[in-house]
């Protein structure tokens, strides 16, 4: 366990092996009634139960001609070519990746956890489930498995339609919703309505042909109790966890909404819509959570029911009506509802209930509606309490599991503020602990905790600025996908008349037609000339860059929405001094075991249960040290002062008069040792230091609590067996990891370029967090290697690192532009600007640094940017860390200078 530390193991889950005992079978009820014992005739009753299940109903083909009349074909040619193209090796090793690595393993014994590990070269079949032509085939209608489609798309339509059913008198009076349930809607699936739906969406023979070679290859066993029992070959039915069924299955639930479009289409099914400029929406599907809106009367009941009959018929999906409901409008009258009851044969009143996971409805007490989440979490926190957890522990736990929790809804609805702290406080509450429902000590609020840990917390999100943070998500929704359904319905209920927006590049926004500009035209219009028709704003903007992007605007709404969130101006944040700010960042950035790091962050937050500390906030009288009783027992005293611990350091060989100066803070002694590389220089002698902190901090405990003394010298020698055990832990696993993935082969980097004529430019700068001064550094070889120049700068102020490489990546290419160079790459050893540079990735906060690099390129010929290891960029690391002649800010060498022959040497020959 010293490899991983407190980092999440199987340890969480322990619990798995006696899951398996309580799964063993040992007792089942036969169709008649009769228990059967035994394994045999546990299996004899699973297998005629399944092949029961998986028994063709064989429809007739009069069924599949009135299901199919006026299904229009949605595949084109240009589609079946591209999806029946020879498969690549890339492409069958995503088919086998996209399959859980824990999924039910093969004949052989192998799980797909096998091939993962051991095959390279496996990828996807699944061609046509790419989003170009998905989203082309299935009917907005569908939410499920469609790229670029939301599940929170269906839950707020739905919202919509019930809360109309509530509140507004046209559709209480008149409606209703109906929620259908399907019985085992994957098993029941007819092979040949499969077959059918392909054919008449368009698909070809040779994709037919193969997917049914999928879907009917399949015989199956029963597992009793480790053992497989019987032989079963279905003859319908598509199996759970195949990649392919999601796909398969919405494929033949687009036939349904075919059968609800005519139906609307014939007026044999009144669909609901909210207002005039609303859509007319009858039906909303998920997979196979299936909702239909329409008019409560005669006709409709009987036109919905006539397709749910025809369409199980066909498919073999069948409607439960025990776990079906109706939702009717507040003014229906009792009449018509039992009307309604009677033809549809579905009694359960809905609205009650939950629609995807949400409440369908709300009442005017909305936190009892969403207490079902409090629960939720409390329930899980709790029996995490059982378990001995360090803090590294709790905050994976937390922040991978407690905290998403409520994300679902978060993402809809703007939960109630009562709600968020009642969350926060039961995350807070298992962050500090509890016994037997007594509360512990919350040694700060839960919004320090939601700090970034640079600024002393923990970086838990803060449930209601992260609720915000989500909903800005689907506002910038609305706008970027306004023909989407769920767009259009909110548009044509609250915002018909449009809304304001930013103009972006202008290429789709016409600059006559469209309403682009904030006010009317100061003369009236007059005829426009015929040339002047066509003209996109887009025409009229010089910098074709200067448009919002999606993807930064949705880590602007969730990322940095969330910071903003968090900084409010009500909801001021608790800013640590630069001095704290640097020692937390070093504390995390350490590779130590984390319950070390959560002990150094108790040390720097001031937040350790010190006698000092307790007598301060009235937990004891005295705070006086219980091993010298001569000085007050302060972080300080217990590390450094007193007698005890000055014994230890001097045992450890590790002491430094630094750390025992009486004049200096415990706070600038912790930033001795972890951040000046001048006090223990090698990475063993830092490791020895952070045990023997632990380890005096435990011996504490131990006097305190259980009266017992460690002598000084056996606490030395367990602190230097930790570093010890610990370091060469790491190591193994980094030997190993070595060994797996680069197949033991170093990495040896090519300083020039093979492109004759080119040359490139290595480039680095360098950050000070105390002052924000930021440096940079660069040098320039032709294809050869051979050096043509470098150049250091002292550079304007930033506020991070990144912004600092930014500046040193700008300021070498205005140098090189200004040296004549015209074809050219830059090189940079941080991977994060290459990626925003080339598109790769986007970041709102960096957008102007982009947007000036990307000004730059436009000025060279051909231009490249590229990553290269820190190991490959020494020496332009060393010009950007270097000193600066004094009240110089710009230096540019010519020649090789005397302090980086020695480098430049070395990366020559080691890369020859």
């Amino acid at each position: 366990m010293a490899q991983a530390g407190d980092k999440n193991t199987k340890f969480f889950h322990s619990v798995t092996k006696a899951r398996r005992i309580r799964n063993n079978l040992n007792t089942i009820l036969d169709e008649n009634g009769t228990i059967q014992r035994g394994d045999e005739a546990i299996g004899d009753v699973s297998e005629k139960y399944f092949q029961n299940l998986f028994s063709s109903d064989q429809p007739s083909n009069d069924i599949y001609a009135k299901v199919f009349e006026g299904f229009e074909t949605r595949v084109s040619d240009e589609i079946n070519r591209d999806i029946t193209k020879p498969v690549t090796a890339k492409e069958i090793e995503a088919a086998v990746f996209s399959i859980g690595p824990s999924r039910a393993p093969g004949p052989d014994g192998f799980s797909c956890a096998f091939y993962h590990h051991f095959w390279e070269d496996i990828e996807e079949i699944q061609l046509f489930f790419r989003q170009e032509h998905l989203s082309g085939v299935i009917s907005e209608n569908q939410a499920a498995f469609i790229p670029g489609r939301m599940i929170t798309d269906n839950v707020i339509v739905a919202h919509e339609m019930y809360y109309a059913l509530k509140s507004r008198k046209r559709q209480a009076k008149s409606y209703m919703a109906l929620k259908t349930d399907i019985t085992k809607a994957y098993d029941r699936l007819e092979w040949r309505f499969l077959e059918e739906t392909m054919r008449h969406m368009g698909f070809c023979q040779q994709w037919i042909s193969w997917i049914m070679k999928c879907v009917s290859s399949v015989n199956f066993k029963v597992l009793i109790n480790g053992s497989p029992k019987g032989l079963i070959r279905p003859e319908r039915g598509i199996r759970q966890g195949d990649p392919l069924s999601p796909y398969l299955f919405i494929l033949c639930a687009e036939v349904l909404s075919h059968l609800m479009h005519q139906a609307g289409a014939s007026r044999k099914v009144q669909g609901m819509k909210l207002s005039q400029s609303c859509p007319n929406i009858n039906h909303l599907l998920f997979a196979d959570d299936s909702l239909f809106f329409t008019l409560a009367n005669q006709k409709s009941a009987k036109g919905i029911k006539e397709v749910l009959t025809i369409y199980e018929q066909a498919s073999g999906q069948a409607v439960n009506l025990r776990k079906s409901a109706i939702t009717f409008g507040r003014l229906v009258k009792p009449e018509v509802k039992r009307q309604m009851r009677r033809i549809l044969g579905i009694h359960n009143e809905g609205g009650g209930g939950k629609y995807l996971g949400i409440p369908e409805q709300f009442t005017h007490k909305k936190t009892e509606m969403f207490e079902y989440i409090v629960d939720k979490v409390k329930e899980r926190t709790q029996g995490w309490h059982k378990r001995f957890l360090s803090l590294g522990g709790k905050e994976v736990l937390l922040k991978s599991i407690a905290t998403a929790m409520p994300v679902y809804s978060m993402n809809v609805f703007k939960l109630p503020k009562g709600i968020c702290e009642e969350i926060n406080s039961v995350l807070a509450d298992f962050w500090w602990g509890s016994d037997q429902g007594k509360k512990n000590m919350h040694w700060f609020a839960w919004n320090r905790l939601c700090l970034p840990k640079s600024e002393g917390g923990i970086g838990f999100r803060d449930i209601e600025r992260f609720n915000l943070a989500l909903l800005g998500k689907q506002a910038w929704r609305l706008l970027q996908n306004p023909e989407c359904l769920m767009a259009r319905v909110m548009r044509g209920r609250y915002y018909s008349s449009g809304l304001r927006f930013v103009v972006g590049n202008g290429t789709t926004i016409s600059a006559w037609d469209d309403p682009w500009l904030i006010m009317d035209p100061p003369r009236a219009p007059r005829p426009r000339d015929a040339e002047l028709r066509h003209y996109q704003v887009n025409e009229w903007i010089k910098d074709d860059r200067s448009g919002w992007n999606e993807a930064i605007i949705r880590e602007v709404v969730i990322k940095s929405g969330y910071w903003l969130a968090m900084h409010l101006p009500e909801n001021p944040g608790i800013h640590t001094p630069s001095a704290n700010r640097e020692l937390n960042q070093a504390i995390w950035k350490l590779h130590t075991a984390n319950k070390i790091k959560h002990f150094l962050w108790k040390i720097a937050s001031k937040s350790l249960p010190t006698r000092a500390t307790l007598r301060r906030r009235h937990i004891i009288r005295t705070s006086l040290c219980l091993r010298c009783c001569q000085q007050e027992e302060t972080a300080n005293h217990i590390f450094f002062e007193c007698p005890y611990a000055q014994q230890v350091w001097r045992a450890s060989g590790l002491f430094h008069s630094a750390l025992f100066d009486p004049l200096m803070e415990l706070e600038t002694k912790l930033v001795s040792f972890l951040l000046n590389p001048t006090v223990y220089t090698s990475m063993y002698t830092q490791h020895q230091v952070l045990w023997v902190l632990w380890r005096i901090w435990k011996s504490r405990n131990v006097l305190i609590f259980q009266q017992k003394s460690i002598h000084w010298r056996s606490l030395t020698r367990y602190a230097m067996n930790d570093a010890s055990e610990w370091i060469r832990a790491q190591e193994m696993t980094q030997e190993a990891q070595h060994q797996s993935n680069n197949d033991g082969r170093e990495f040896r980097h090519r300083l020039w370029i093979t492109i004759q004529g080119w040359v490139k430019c290595n480039y680095d700068g360098s950050f000070r967090g105390e002052d924000h001064n930021a440096k940079a550094g660069w040098i320039v070889r032709d294809d050869r290697g051979t050096y043509l120049g470098s150049g250091q700068a002292e550079a304007k102020k930033v506020s991070s690192a990144i912004e600092a490489e930014f500046q040193a990546l700008i300021i070498s290419m205005q140098n090189c532009w200004c040296q004549g160079y015209r074809h050219i790459i830059f090189e940079g050893d941080s991977r994060n600007v290459v990626n925003l540079v080339n598109n790769s990735s986007l970041n709102f906060v960096l957008f102007n640094w982009i947007r000036e690099v990307w000004s730059w390129m436009a000025k060279f010929k051909d231009i490249a940017f590229t990553w290269v290891p820190r190991e490959g960029n020494q020496a332009a690391d060393l010009l950007a860390t270097r000193n600066l002649p004094n009240h110089t800010n710009f230096v540019y060498h010519s020649y090789v200078p005397e302090f980086m022959s020695n480098v430049l040497h070395n990366d020559f020959f080691s890369s020859s």
